[in-house]
């Protein structure tokens, strides 16, 4: 890509190869929603369409999009599902979300070894969502804070060959404090 290279991970692209990156990804993702509509026409089952993006050793950027059936909603006002994002670094997972109106003692995080419980309840609205992680983490170094409504947590990724996190013999899921 140009002058652009690869240094210590990161990666290093002028404007016109970041310009014309983005491009082709928004094209990949115009053609991937035609692709999703085609399927879904008349079928009447509704669906979820999402994708994810993951750079690849010689710095290609890989789309991997996904269909998935939505889940049945039930009309309530008070509970909801949070917006979440859920970002993969080599060493770490961030996990986002979006819980605004709860104070950070409505707040209850729980963690398994590859997916992350939340839940949060005010009087007025409640939250709750279970997401599956990308890899497993090291659930003693999950740190949680809560600032204006967004829900930050860290999680470090388990060592590739660690049978510390194994369902067997840990007490199923862990809670996670909330600064």
């Amino acid at each position: 890509m140009g002058e652009g290279g690869e240094q210590g991970g990161a990666i290093n692209l002028n404007a016109d190869d970041l310009n014309a990156l983005l491009n082709k990804m928004l094209r990949d993702l115009a053609l991937n929603q035609q692709r999703f509509a085609q399927q879904n026409t008349g079928t009447g089952t509704p669906a979820v369409y999402s994708f994810t993006i993951k750079m690849s050793q010689n710095g290609i950027e890989v789309v991997n999009p996904q269909q998935t059936p939505a889940e049945p909603v039930q009309p309530s006002i008070g509970n909801r599902e949070p917006l979440v994002d859920v970002i993969e670094n080599p060493d770490a997972i961030t996990v986002i979300a979006e819980v605004p109106g709860v104070s950070k003692s409505d707040i209850i995080i729980a963690s398994g070894p590859q997916r992350l419980s939340i839940k949060a309840g005010a009087k007025e609205r409640s939250y709750s969502k279970t997401v599956e992680l990308p890899s497993p983490i090291d659930r003693d170094s999950a740190r949680a804070v809560y600032n204006n409504g967004v829900l930050e947590i860290q999680l470090k990724k388990a060592p590739a060959h660690s049978d510390k996190d194994d369902d067997k013999g840990n007490g199923g899921e862990r809670k996670i404090s909330v600064l």
